[in-house]
Formats: structure tokens, sequence, C-alpha cells
């Protein structure tokens, strides 16, 4: 998981910039729409919706949402580094240092990405609330903008909060509140590994001439959750006549998740090859990291350049239940004393966008998109699976 820079605090339920406090409408304050033609437009319900300027306004605040959205689509560090001296105020940016402010802003286009506006009103003279939600981590978050009063109106004050998740949940990293408090549809059944991790294991061997497949993910973080879909595209749906044996684990890293959100996130799936349970108290991701990646944080530390943007986000995730991985066993393989090493796996950390670890904690992750890289391993296991029966025959 990403530590937070000292700019950033969190609560269980508030990302707070420290470029950056929140804002509090004056008690004279009326909540306006900027969905109108303008700033002083009357006030309406109607959401901002859609990326750009699709309703909103040609004014400063319009402008500024539209700019900040526009980041969310953007990759790499010049446009972080563009937006900052663009439309970060002076005394902003001498109050928190510009390094502090695109590690905050490098997190929220993680977060965030791909936004929407879903809406926008106008909180004082200066001052504009809005919702995106993100098409690319599904995650909710509500911004408060403070401008400058005079020309050319650059952001002084910053606030963002993440609020329950939408259709895909939190991005992973960050805090928020539950999704519900209790255990979720009664009528969806997850096997509990809260005693032990029997049920899985029994299914694992079960299923032993068959490929596997076993992922272990939290259900509302918002890579977790582009994983779970990778695995609908890249396997269920690209593969529809492969014989495999998916296991899909829920476990709580988050502290919005729980069962009801591990039963909720488990909705995603129709299909009679993936099997799901939920994992109270992070078993499976323990013992994946005590049989199978012991050294894991060690390795990371040395495959790391001193530069290295996972440096700059507090380093790599330290010794803890494996999560977020994704992992592929050959047929034949089977779980005894202990949990076996799978045949290939990949693992992805988000620092502001996807970056891949494959098979070796000890080599440096790199660039690319889960949903290919997951199809890359059911290709590589399929091919070598042909190959071994062309030898025997």
């Amino acid at each position: 998981m990403k530590t937070m820079p000292s700019t950033i605090r969190i609560s269980s339920r508030v990302l707070l910039l420290a470029l950056l406090v929140a804002l509090a409408p004056s008690s004279a304050a009326i909540a306006q729409s900027c969905c109108s033609g303008d700033d002083e437009g009357a006030q309406s319900s109607a959401p901002c919706s859609a990326h750009g300027a699709l309703g909103l306004p040609d004014s400063p605040t319009g402008r500024m949402i539209h700019a900040f959205v526009d980041l969310t689509y953007t990759s790499g560090e010049d446009a972080l580094q563009a937006f900052v001296e663009e439309h970060l105020a002076p005394a902003s940016r001498k109050r928190n240092g510009d390094e502090s402010l695109l590690q905050a802003f490098r997190q929220l286009r993680g977060d965030l990405a791909q936004g929407q506006v879903r809406s926008a009103t106008k909180t004082s003279a200066n001052s504009t609330q809005f919702v995106v939600a993100s098409t690319g981590t599904g995650a909710v978050a509500t911004l408060n903008f403070e401008l400058e009063p005079d020309p050319p109106h650059r952001i002084d004050r910053l606030s963002a909060e993440l609020g329950e998740a939408g259709e895909g949940g939190q991005a992973c990293g960050a805090g928020g509140s539950a999704v519900a408090e209790d255990a979720g549809d009664p009528s969806i059944i997850l096997p509990s590994l809260g005693d032990s991790l029997d049920p899985l294991i029994a299914r694992f061997n079960a299923d032993k001439d068959k490929l596997r497949f076993v992922a272990l993910l939290s259900p509302t973080c918002g890579g977790c959750l582009r994983g779970a879909r990778a695995i609908q595209d890249s396997i269920l749906e690209a593969f529809p006549g492969t014989d495999i044996s998916v296991n899909v684990v829920w476990l709580p890293m988050l502290g919005s998740d729980n069962e009801a959100a591990a039963k909720k996130s488990s909705q995603m799936y129709d299909d009679s090859r993936v099997h799901q349970y939920y994992d109270p108290d992070r078993s499976a991701g323990w013992a994946y990291t005590n049989d199978v990646f012991p050294d894991m944080s060690e390795k990371m530390q040395t495959a790391l350049s001193t530069d290295h943007v996972l440096r700059r986000e507090g380093g790599p995730r330290g010794k803890g239940a494996a999560w977020d991985i994704y992992m592929l066993y050959e047929p034949g393989i089977e779980w005894t004393d202990s949990v076996p090493a799978p045949t290939s796996w990949v693992m992805q950390t988000i620092p502001g966008y996807t970056l891949i670890w494959k098979n070796d904690f000890s080599k440096p992750p790199f660039r690319s998109e889960l949903v290919d890289e997951i199809r890359v391993l059911m290709q590589e296991a399929l091919n070598a699976d042909v190959d071994l029966r062309a030898e025997s025959r």
C-alpha cells in the first residue's frame, strides 16, 4: 500500500491534502450550481456530468474543474508539473512546496483516473465543491477548490474527501468509510477462511488436473477491482472454453473492506469456473507471504533505484499479508503442508499509474496494464500445456 506524504493526513473517512485546508462555506453563502451558464447562475440540481467542459461554465471555477478532470486522463510527470505551474497560486506553492503538491496531485490523479464530474456547486464567491467519479478505479471523491480572488484565479486551497465507493470502490491505499455495516445480502454465501484455509485448499486440490488461478483482493480497493474485472476480461471472456478453476479471495485490507463489501464485489462474476471466499483475518494473504514470498519486501527494496517513483511515494509495501496479486498454477501442483509456489504471477502497485511486478521481486516493476499481463499469463500457460501434451504423444 502507498505511504502517504506528510502533506496528506488521513482519518477513517477524510483524505486531506495539506496544500490544503478544508473549506468551510460562510454562513451567508448560498449554494449555487456552476452548471448554469456563468458563475452567478441560478441554483440547479442538474449535475455537471461527463469529462471536460460538458455542462461546465466558461468561468474561472468551470475552467479549473475542467483542467483538473483533464489531469486525470494524463500520465507522466510532465503533465503534473505543468498543472502545478499553471494552476496553483504562488502562495500555495510557497506554503507547501512543489514536491508536496506534485505528490498530492499524483495520488489524486491515480485515485481518480479518467474522472467524470457528477456535480458542482458554488459554496462562496471563490469556492466550489464538486464530485468526481473515476471510470478507471471506481473511486468517488468530493473536492473543494478555493481560488485566488483576482485573475488569473488559480487554486489557493483544495481539499479532497473520498466518499463511499460507487461501482468500483476506492483506490488502494486511500482511507474511506465502510461500504456497509451489516453482513450484506444473506442470499450470497462466501465460504469463510476465518477458521482455516481448508475450503480454499480443498477446491485447489480437487482441481489439480486443471489450470488454476488464485487472486487475493480487497473488495473496495479501486486497483483490486480493476484486477477483478481483468480476470473477467482476460480469462473468463477471453478463454470461454478453457477448463480453469479461478479462486478469488476477498481480504479486508482497507477500512472500507468487510464481508458486505466482499459480497457486493463478488456479484461481478457469473461463471461456474469461479470460486470465491471471504478471508476476515487475511489468513491466505499471510500464508502466501510466509510460505511463498517471505523476502518480498527486501527484494523490492533492492530492485528499486534511489530515484524510483515508489521511493518518492514512500517506498514499496512493507512486509504484510500479500494482496492485489494474481497467480497461475499449472496442472498437477498440490497444496499440502505449505502454500505451493505459483507457476507465474503478477502483482500491481499504483503510484498514480499501474506498475507491474512479475515473477520476481528482485527485478524492478514496469509500466503495463493488468488486463494485458493476466492475458499473457494465460497465453503462456496454455501454450506450455499444448507443448507438454505434444511431447507426451
